[in-house]
């Protein structure tokens, strides 16, 4: 009895719990919109009613399952009061963003109750007090931007303990004072620290340089003193912008600066930076702003922009010495040495530095293997050396192309592995490595965190192994093309829940296990899914109608089994279906709503069935099925052909209506003038051609039909007189037509209704 009343509780319990949630979120809301004092866009007034749902007001996003509060987005929306402590009751909230506005005040503590919150953002208001010491407690944030505020006092410590998972500290534009603490160097996975335009004092903490996330660091504007450490950017490699001026910084610039070989841009002006600008600056090629002005400077030992010239055009030379063959003469002809290297066929330069952004060597012809110096145009975005005869492996040194957003080396005879260094170009978008002599396995390092990669084209090579489970990671993956591999294992279900993927091409490999029952559910805007040639087994999951943009679905050549599910009839935007060489059983009928299709491969252990194809050409003459393509039906007739099904008059005269459907006379004709003897004598046979010929207004080849018919000794019946008397009307004479009348009257059919009324038109 206790149990029973336990449960019954829980129940009644987990009854209200989502009412009063939502309640609690629309207090929480109301309580924020009584705060503010000034709304010039009339925002709350028109677009926060209190009649809609909240999930419904402007800035309010809620989750799809339990329309909960999951981000605010105010930004820019020119408010004007103070944070209703309220807020901290939006327990589902992951996202605030009330930049741009002019809120007052202190941020509440009540916001701490905010533990699933990942990013904060209040800057550009002009909030007081200090900065809040309980950010160091929410356990998911990520982000936290509070700049151009009137914070005061000091950075406080409990907001740098164990926070692994903060990514961005923004502070800039504030008042706080003090040191930046030690503690800092516990932000384990920042990435971006601004800290400028405040009234800081000290040193800079060493730890900061040894904080290996680190990718950008502004401390600008300040009163920080000291120098910078001899071992700068040894642990902060991936280091791309240092701006540390208008500060009171000393020493020298340490001469392994060349360390920072990722560095965009270095700003030390306005300091007390003294000796020789070291040369190791020249070898920074990713370098694009400078600025060293207003130091105690006593030499300037290097150009580095020359550097950066030649640096591009020996590589350029490096890549030409490796062709051997350039049937062409682009090289010789076009890639002259008394031009610039900006005006050389194939190559494209910025035009600020005039260095090297593109290559594009597609079709060129081109046999050699690459030159590693190839990796010093760090400016270079875009590689293209598509269908040439480049052979080799792909070199270690093009990892160093930072800025690459795509490289297409398809169509070669590389071999070797896929590069694992591919997963760490940052701004990668596009991999084409298809069609080349690639083997081993697909490198894990190569599908961690690219946030960015939207195509990965590995088709056509020799690789083995598993898909990785850590392909879920490529988060922003459109394309995904791993077919005529030689892959096993089953496919990762994580696949099916990678919601950018447009196209999924795994066919012509050894992949097994089955498809989920939720497939689409992850990934509704696919369009083409590719699995055929493999050994997948099981049944097409009867949801596939999640699947609603699906343009190809390709199974053939698989174990598949069971029926085939009538849901596939839903996907209207279907073209091509190919579900032969599996084991289902039972018949296709569910193509009426298909009307896109232009291609079909059925299963052949019943589709080829007589029955089963008359089922597809009478969807096509009743108008169930737009058959607007030649090829699904010509694909029948061959079936038809293969299957010997063309010996019946009854198929054959159905596949003649359907070619006079799409206005094929002449493939009607054929199929008329190659049919056996014994269609001959069927009079639907007959009516069939009478009927294509007469909607083609053929009326003199529909009464020699008729007479080749007579002279055959057979005859037209109720529904076939009808059509040569209207051919005679149209086209014969008044002989003609008396001959047409003396047969219908001989034969019986005088008193036939359809016969009649055609006389009588």
């Amino acid at each position: 009895m206790d149990k029973l009343f336990f449960f019954i509780t829980m129940a009644v319990l987990s009854i209200n719990c989502l009412p009063h949630n939502l309640t609690t979120d629309q207090e929480a809301l109301v309580a924020f919109k009584t705060r503010i004092i000034s709304d010039p866009n009339n925002i709350l007034a028109n677009k926060w009613l209190t009649n809609t749902s909240i999930c419904n007001w402007i800035g309010v996003s809620c989750s799809r399952k339990w329309q909960r509060v999951t981000a605010l987005d105010f930004s820019n929306f020119g408010f004007s009061g103070t944070i209703a402590p309220h807020l901290g009751n939006l327990t589902f909230l992951g996202y605030l963003n009330i930049t741009s506005n002019n809120f007052t005040g202190i941020i509440p503590l009540e916001l701490s109750h905010l533990r699933r919150l990942k990013e904060i953002n209040m800057g550009s208001n002009n909030f007081t007090g200090v900065v809040p010491s309980w950010l160091g407690t929410i356990p998911e944030v990520q982000h936290i931007l509070l700049d151009d505020n009137s914070f005061s006092g000091s950075i406080p410590i409990s907001l740098l303990h164990n926070n692994s998972k903060l990514q961005t500290l923004q502070l800039a534009d504030n008042f706080l004072n003090g040191n930046i603490p030690q503690e800092i160097r516990n932000l384990s996975a920042l990435e971006y620290l601004s800290l400028s335009s405040n009234m800081l004092t000290g040193s800079i903490p060493f730890g900061i340089f040894n904080m290996s996330s680190l990718r950008k660091l502004d401390l600008s504007n300040n009163s920080l003193s000291g120098w910078l450490p001899n071992d700068i950017c040894d642990g902060i490699p991936e280091l791309t912008v240092v701006v540390l001026k208008k500060n009171q910084l000393s020493g020298q610039i340490p001469s392994n600066i060349y360390n920072c070989r990722y560095l965009e841009a270095l700003s030390l002006s306005y300091n007390h930076f003294n000796g020789s600008i070291p040369s190791a600056i020249g070898s920074l090629n990713m370098l694009q702003r400078l600025y060293l002005g207003e130091n105690n400077f006593i030499v300037l030992s290097v150009n580095c922009i020359a550097h950066n010239l030649s640096s591009d055009q020996e590589a350029l030379v490096a890549f030409k010495t490796r062709i051997i063959s350039d049937p062409n003469n682009i090289l010789a002809n076009k890639w002259l040495t008394n031009t610039s290297i900006c005006n050389w066929i194939g190559v494209s330069c910025s035009t600020k530095w005039q260095r090297v952004t593109a290559l594009d060597f597609s079709n060129f012809g081109f046999s050699g293997t690459i030159a590693p110096h190839i990796g010093n145009l760090t400016f270079l975005g875009y590689l293209n050396i598509s269908s040439n005869n480049f052979t080799g492996i792909i070199p270690l040194e093009l990892s160093h192309l930072r800025r690459l957003k795509e490289i297409d080396m398809g169509s070669n005879n590389f071999t070797g592995v896929v590069p694992s260094w591919l997963g760490t170009i940052p701004e990668l978008q596009h991999i084409f490595l298809d069609n080349n002599s690639l083997s081993g396995s697909i490198p894990i390092s190569l599908l961690h965190n690219k946030s960015k990669l939207q195509t990965l084209q590995l088709t056509d090579n020799f690789l083995n192994g598993n898909i990785p489970q850590e392909i879920r990671n490529l988060s922003t993956l459109e394309y995904l093309y791993l077919g005529s591999n030689m892959l096993t294992g089953s496919i990762p279900f994580g696949i099916f829940n990678m919601s950018s993927l447009r196209e999924l091409h795994l066919t012509n490999n050894s992949l097994s296990g089955w498809l989920p029952n939720d497939i689409c559910d992850g990934i509704p805007e696919l369009t083409i899914l590719s699995l055929s040639y493999n050994q997948l087994s099981g049944q097409i999951p009867s949801n596939i109608y999640n699947c609603r943009y699906l343009e190809v679905l390709s199974l053939s050549y698989n174990h598949f089994n069971g029926s085939i599910p009538s849901a596939i009839g839903s996907l209207n935007m279907l073209q091509a279906l190919y579900l032969g060489s599996n084991n289902f059983i039972g018949m296709i009928s569910f193509l009426y709503n298909c009307s896109r299709i232009s291609y079909i491969s059925t299963p052949s252990n019943s589709c080829n069935r007589p029955d089963f194809l008359d089922h597809l050409l009478q969807l096509c003459i009743n108008g169930g099925y737009d058959f607007h393509h030649v090829k699904p039906v010509k694909q029948i007739h061959a079936q038809l052909l293969v299957t010997a099904s063309l010996f019946s008059a009854f198929l054959s005269a159905r596949l003649i209506t359907v070619y006079s459907k799409i206005s094929l006379l002449s493939e009607a004709r054929k199929v008329f003038t190659n049919a056996p003897e014994d269609c001959f004598s069927n009079s639907l046979f007959w009516n069939s051609i009478l009927r294509a010929n007469i909607s083609a207004f053929e009326y003199s080849k529909t009464l020699e039909l008729y007479f080749r018919m007579c002279a055959l000794g057979f005859q037209p019946d109720g529904f076939g007189f009808p059509l040569v008397i209207r051919a005679c009307a149209m086209k014969g004479g008044v002989t003609l037509c008396k001959i047409v009348h003396c047969h219908v009257l001989q034969m019986g059919f005088g008193n036939n209704l359809h016969v009649s009324n055609e006389l009588i038109c």
